[in-house]
């Protein structure tokens, strides 16, 4: 009941972060280690399709210093020698732990198109070629839920005039875009 709840709650933050993104109104903290912490471990991940080229972009906001961490822990704790991980490090992650199956049950691959530093805050691009569009389409979202037990991934799509909001938490299976 209290997981039914809290999918609820974050279901309506969601909706109301695709106007105002979430990432605007967090406050950091300085942590015992002398690193910025944050209250909220979340992602947020926005899906755009475009029929014309039979692609989606997804847009993976995140905290740059958890993503270096949930990296740095893959390599065995070797983190990078510039305090950042490289596009190549990203897309690596990013891609093991965001995926799409189209309806024919087969992997969308993804290829990487950039990411840019605002902040605490990352914000990856990923593309995925779809060519029946996201109907039908099984997303799983498990990012950073090796490092925080509470982590919430939010993913919200838009195609085909409609907006479909889904809710990730730790061992969460795929979750289909009607």
């Amino acid at each position: 009941m209290r997981d039914l709840r809290l999918a609820r709650r974050v279901r309506d933050v969601a909706d109301r972060a695709a106007c105002c993104l979430i990432a605007s109104v967090v406050v950091v903290a300085p942590g015992r280690s002398g690193t910025w912490m944050h209250p909220l471990h979340t992602t947020i991940t926005t899906i755009t399709y475009d029929g014309a080229s039979h692609q989606a972009t997804v847009t993976v906001r995140v905290f740059a210093n958890d993503l270096d961490t949930a990296i740095a822990r893959r390599a065995h704790g070797r983190s990078p020698a510039s305090g950042r991980v490289s596009d190549a490090g990203s897309f690596a992650y990013l891609a093991s732990v965001f995926t799409a199956v189209g309806p024919d049950g087969r992997a969308l691959s993804a290829q990487w198109c950039g990411s840019r530093l605002t902040g605490d805050l990352l914000w990856a691009c990923l593309r995925l070629t779809t060519p029946g569009g996201l109907s039908g389409v099984r997303i799983r979202n498990q990012a950073l839920v090796e490092l925080f037990d509470d982590q919430v991934n939010v993913v919200m799509a838009e195609y085909d005039g409609r907006r479909e909001s889904l809710l990730f938490t730790k061992g969460d299976a795929a979750k289909l875009l009607p």
